[in-house]
């Protein structure tokens, strides 16, 4: 008798699931609740499109469900479940280049577009100073956090996902090391370049002296 493969998948699917529960691992609903804002939010960083990050978030989830049962506790599971998105968005982003490239939203649009407007995950620039704030303070802040934005944008994407693990996400050198599978070494010469950069990219931002 001939197996499909749709029921050999979903065999082996229960069958991680199995597993994972031996080892008590989080349930499939328990992964939803607990990371579903984490990825999605990555996900919105990692491609700095709504749509994309929709499409992103489905696939990693997708695969964290499929995967529980190989993950083995090396890592957090946390960390585990960013290396599973950054795999995916590496993995896809030139498929996404090729077939939404009509549909991408430039890095020079107005600062005014939606996806400057959400509120899901906290706005890279969200550290940047902003005392008693009137409504030229509000609309600088705002300006400054679309350029941070963009600039993030314009990095080497294992510079850029470096420095969302550490400024976002918070992640030690060694979970970035881990999520991204490279030595801490290049952990940290990949967020000195992406420091450097950002910051000649951005001295316009820089607060000024009174002398100034």
């Amino acid at each position: 008798m001939a197996i499909s493969d749709e029921s050999m998948s979903q065999a082996s699917e229960e069958s991680a699931w199995e597993d994972a529960a031996q080892r008590d691992l989080p349930t499939a609903a328990d992964l939803v609740r607990d990371y579903g804002d984490l990825v999605f939010n990555l996900s919105v960083r990692l491609t700095g499109d709504r749509e994309q990050a929709r499409d992103l978030a489905q696939d990693a989830f997708l695969r964290i469900l499929k995967g529980a049962g190989s993950y083995r506790g090396d890592a957090s599971l946390r960390t585990w479940i960013f290396q599973v998105v950054l795999n995916c968005h590496r993995n896809n982003a030139r498929w996404w280049r090729r077939l939404k490239r009509g549909r991408t939203v430039s890095l020079d649009e107005p600062l005014t577009s939606a996806r400057t407007e959400e509120k899901e995950a906290p706005p890279l620039g969200s550290t940047l100073p902003d005392v008693s704030p009137g409504p030229d303070r509000l609309f600088e802040g705002h300006v400054a956090r679309g350029r941070v934005e963009m600039e993030m944008m314009r990095l080497p994407w294992q510079q850029r996902a470096a420095m969302i693990l550490r400024e976002v996400e918070g992640l030690s050198y060694k979970e970035i090391a881990v999520a991204l599978r490279v030595r801490e070494g290049t952990v940290r010469s990949r967020l000195a370049r992406a420091r450097e950069t950002l910051r000649v990219a951005l001295a316009d931002l820089a607060p000024r002296g009174d002398g100034a």
